[in-house]
């Protein structure tokens, strides 16, 4: 009975400390509606095993994780992994003081270090231990203290002190379930004998009360003010110690972990715990206990079983679960308010109503009352569902514009005002109190105030353009855009029944086109969005002219909308750009300040994009998945700069790596790296630790040495040059997140040797080569000099011998004209002779002819005449032949022939001794290339006669038939 009293009265006092110590807390800390924003990592990503087991974060921000298939590196960007020696898990992690990161595992236990390349190289303490004592369970636990690095497995306890290793065995029927290091004091956890401490002398003493924990799983032991300390155990909750006694915990979070476990916890930077379970996700709690945040699959975890956990510099959780990572954004001011807080659809529309939030989707309208203090659970307001495309509060009435027409909620009581489809906004009318004017598909309604209530009276004839986007003008003008057709001036008539003008604008008003003109009333003054500018409205010309502030703080990018906030903030979508403008300066100047939240911008519903600032706590922007809450206010109590790091620089001549990224604690980028000669192209690849909005991180870089000025920002994570001569270089490179705050500057250092023949050594050979070079000119300018002269006397000679050798020429050529003259002198006389031949030769031939012709006919008449006188006849014919037989003077044609056809006859004689003079003649007409009727009448026989005459020739010569016996003489 005294134990359980004593142990109350402990108890009591300790919820008396967490009350007083916890009320600041809760009341900074404030509640924060919807679901953080969860970044989901896949093995597919990074390419390792399924489950995580350990965290640790370096000195440059870079991500470490003890994953199934060993280290895995994160640096905003690209994934690394480096396996242990023997492929095993890496299940606990540790960085010290000079940089090495310490990895232990099943039967391995070591640490990462950068080499001169930056690359990470495993060092295993194994040679350290003794032989029989290599092998050991997984080393669930590392820890760095001032003693040396402590490794916890289950059988053993190891420490390196840098020179040797120091064991401490669990007893045979224990075992070592648990470590824990906070401050300077390592707590371990004995199965049999409960809580203990690791002191100085690598001995293990018991904690007061520590026995109470024995045979109950811890997971994890976190600090809290002073000495005093939280348990955390897997089935039996939370127990706060004091340095004597352990006492159970109560409140929700307790309740929570005894229901559904713990596998780990931290404590978190504000104070606050985060717990990890393996059956239903992560939960958030203060000091006291209650819950500020429960995320489990349902809120976005890939899965409920969480392993292990991270805080990092940004305040944001990495967890590490039974499927992947999933990176939380707990220190963030957006929220999401979407499926999970009951909200259905595409957010188009808020509205602040009766202590309501009324929130309006595709799907319909859902309220909360609001402000809110526990988990939200939007209710969908029955007979508006559908599509909402305006929700507006107009004194005690909220406003409701759906497809089906407008619409009214008054005391709860919900009531159609107009069946008028496609209602899009409701604009009171300033110039006519108790009156509005509502927007439709096809033109324009009126809306009049009757005591309590607002009734519909009747469309305003006159203009059926849709009206969605229109305000009212200082002279009580209606402005009514549309996104194809322009800007209308819509002037009513004093009782709104009718328009009296209808003014249409376009590029001939001063507008740069009628497409995509948007119409908003920012600072009580009229402001016209287009695509190339913001512009204003001048009535005295009637025409516009660009915006003299607005135009010159959107000149990179014009916005398609503005908004006027309570505070006075303008709120802005433009381009890839969205977030609001501060106000600098108010009066009749004011300057204005862009703050970028461009995360949201890929979210947002393009053409309706849509802000409501509640107040300065609370603004919900429409997304594409529901809402987001933003809290301009929001303090993380965090401030850490982004950082960048040149992660890679390689050869892309040979693709090998110059520098791998992995750097040291406390060296840096300053000593100039030499690279060979032969380097002319290379590859730097860069990343920025800005893990909650890495897609939205921009990059600029410049190579001192080649260019003096930055690139353009950009998304790119990588740089290329190429022909890089020899000298040294700078590369430099910069981030900025999507607030656009920007990184310190990294830089790499490094020179391209100058080839060997540029070297000093190589210059002053090139100096001496040129000397003597000079001194080889002089010399061969003097002998060129001497040569000169010995050159004049001979070309003094040269030209004597020139001079008599073309005398001589010239004797040589005339000698060799006159010989021509002689040789053409001797063909002519051979022409004529040929001519001469050729003519007497037809001439015996045509007498030859006549001859026989006329021999011929005598003789047919002979055989007519009378006896008496065919004497007379004959003798006739007999002078005849004798006439042919005298013109048949051989020897004379010979002789002329041989001349002509140089020997013909007698050289054919010499060669055919057998041929007779009739062949020779026959062969000399063949020569004269005469036809065979021509030969006939020449021999005085008949063409018969001639053809035997030609067989038999050949057949003498003994030629072959295919030998063509004219060409053959032609030839001979």
């Amino acid at each position: 009975m005294k134990k359980v009293a004593v142990q109350g009265i402990y108890k009591a006092v300790w919820w008396i400390i967490l009350g007083v110590q916890g009320l600041g807390l809760i009341q900074a800390q404030g509640y924060r509606p919807g679901s953080p924003f969860i970044t989901h990592y896949s093995k597919s990503t990074y390419q390792a095993g399924t489950q995580n087991w350990a965290f640790v974060q370096d000195e440059r921000d870079l991500i470490y994780i003890g994953n199934n298939h060993g280290l895995l590196e994160f640096d905003g960007v690209n994934w690394r992994r480096y396996a242990l020696p023997n492929h095993t898990i890496a299940r606990s992690l540790a960085l010290d003081g000079e940089g090495r990161l310490f990895v232990g595992g099943q039967g391995e236990w070591g640490y990462f270090r950068a080499n001169e390349k930056g690359e990470n190289v495993f060092h295993s303490l194994l040679p350290f231990f003794p032989k029989e004592q290599r092998s050991f369970d997984d080393v669930w636990k590392t820890f760095v203290t001032e003693g040396g690095i402590i490794g916890v497995a289950q059988n053993m306890i190891m420490r390196w002190d840098g020179k040797q290793i120091s064991l401490l065995k669990a007893e045979e029927d224990s075992r070592f379930d648990n470590a824990y290091q906070l401050g300077k004091k390592l707590y371990v956890h004995d199965w049999q004998k409960g809580l203990m401490e690791l002191n100085e002398s690598f001995l293990l003493q018991p904690v007061p009360d520590g026995e109470r924990l024995k045979q109950i799983t811890l997971a994890s032991i976190l600090p809290m003010e002073g000495d005093k300390i939280r348990v955390i155990t897997a089935q039996k909750g939370i127990f706060y110690y004091d340095g004597k006694h352990f006492v159970e915990s109560s409140g929700q979070a307790h309740d929570f972990l005894k229901k559904y476990q713990a596998y780990c916890g931290i404590r978190l930077q504000d104070g606050n715990f985060a717990f990890g379970s393996p059956q239903n996700g992560l939960l958030l709690s203060n000091p006291q206990g209650d819950v500020i945040w429960h995320i489990n699959k349902e809120q976005g975890l890939t899965n409920n079983t969480v392993l292990s956990m991270l805080q990092d510099r940004q305040g944001h959780l990495w967890l590490g679960l039974d499927n992947g990572l999933n990176y939380v954004e707990i220190n963030s001011p957006f929220s999401i308010l979407g499926p999970t807080e009951g909200i259905e659809g595409t957010g188009y529309t808020s509205a602040f109503h009766d202590g309501k939030m009324y929130l309006g989707t595709n799907q319909g309208v859902y309220a909360h009352s609001w402000p809110a203090h526990q988990a939200l659970s939007f209710q969908l307001i029955p007979g508006f569902s559908g599509q909402v495309w305006a929700l507006s509060e107009w004194g005690d009435s909220l406003w409701v514009g759906r497809h089906e027409g407008a619409f009214f909620s008054y005391k709860n009581q919900n009531q159609q005002l107009s069946q008028v489809a496609g209602a899009w906004k409701f604009l009171p009318l300033r110039h006519h109190p108790g009156y509005a004017v509502g927007g439709t598909y096809d033109g324009l309604v009126r809306y009049r105030r009757q005591g309590g209530h607002w009734i519909a009276e009747s469309r305003i004839p006159g203009f059926s353009e849709s009206s969605r986007v229109m305000e009212e003008g200082d002279s009580g003008d209606l402005w009514v855009t549309h996104f194809y057709r322009g800007v209308f001036k819509l002037t009513l008539s004093d009782d709104l029944t009718q328009l009296e003008t209808v003014t249409s604008y376009d590029s001939s008003s001063g507008l740069p086109s009628s497409f995509s003109v948007n119409v908003c009333r920012i600072y009580n003054e009229l402001i016209f969005t287009t695509l190339k500018g913001v512009f204003k409205y001048l009535p005295a010309e009637d025409r516009f002219i660009p915006h003299p502030v607005f135009d010159s703080v959107f000149a990179q990018t014009p916005p398609r909308w503005l908004w006027e906030a309570p505070d006075g903030n303008v709120w802005f979508s433009a381009g890839l750009e969205f977030g609001f403008l501060q106000i600098e300066n108010k009066g009749l100047e004011y300057s204005l300040k862009k703050v970028r939240l461009n995360r949201l911008q890929p979210a947002l519903v393009e053409g309706f994009e849509q802000v409501f600032p509640l107040d300065e706590n609370n603004v919900f922007i429409a997304t594409e998945g529901g809402f987001v809450h933003y809290n301009p206010s929001f303090n993380s109590g965090v401030v850490h700069p982004q950082k960048i790091h040149i992660r890679t620089v390689l050869d892309q001549q040979a693709d090998s790596l110059i520098y791998g990224g992995a750097q040291s604690f406390g060296s840096a980028l300053d000593s100039v790296c030499l690279l060979s000669s032969h380097i002319h192209s290379l590859r730097f690849s860069f990343a920025a630790t800005q893990f909650s909005e890495k897609a939205h991180t921009q990059y600029r870089f410049q190579l001192k040495g080649l260019n003096e000025s930055w690139s353009a920002w950009d998304e790119k994570t990588e740089k290329e040059y190429s022909n890089l001569a020899s000298g040294r270089y700078e590369f430099q490179v910069q981030a900025r997140n999507d607030l656009g705050a920007a990184s310190t500057v990294s830089s790499f250092f490094f020179e391209i040797e100058s080839p060997w023949y540029l070297k000093p050594a190589a210059r002053i050979f090139w100096v001496m080569l040129f000397l003597m070079g000079l001194a080889c000119v002089f010399l061969l300018n003097r002998r060129r000099m001497s040569r000169k002269a010995d050159a004049l006397v001979q070309a003094s000679k040269a030209e004597l011998e020139r001079k008599e050798a073309a005398f001589q020429q010239t004797l040589e050529e005339n000698e060799a004209e006159i010989l021509q003259l002689r040789n053409d002198k001797l063909r002519n006389e051979i022409e004529f002779k040929k001519q001469e031949l050729a003519s007497t030769t037809m001439h015996l031939l045509q007498k030859s002819e006549i001859l026989f012709k006329l021999k011929n006919e005598l003789t047919r008449l002979s055989k007519q005449v009378p006896e008496n006188q065919r004497k007379e006849v004959k003798q006739i014919i007999k002078a005849i032949e004798q006439d042919v037989k005298l013109d048949e003077n051989w020897n004379s044609f010979e002789h002329h022939f041989d001349r002509v056809h140089e020997d013909f006859i007698k050289r054919l004689r010499e060669t055919y001794p057998q041929l007779t003079p009739k062949d020779l003649k026959l062969a000399a007409y063949l020569r004269m290339n005469l036809v065979t009727k021509e030969v006939a009448p020449l021999l005085n026989i008949s063409v018969r006669g001639v053809e035997i005459s030609r067989y038999r020739l050949r057949k003498k010569m003994e030629l072959d038939r295919d030998t063509n016996l004219v060409e053959y003489m032609m030839n001979f």
